[in-house]
């Protein structure tokens, strides 16, 4: 039981970070892709 609760922590962590990354991403392209306009 404890352990479950633990992994699905985790789980719910690497998803945040996960998707954190990915807007990350895509804040570095939009600002290469405005250096670029520029």
């Amino acid at each position: 039981m404890d352990l479950k609760i633990k992994f699905q922590k985790i789980q719910k962590y690497r998803l945040l970070i996960l998707s954190n990354y990915k807007k990350i991403q895509l804040m570095k392209i939009n600002e290469d892709d405005n250096l670029f306009l520029k």
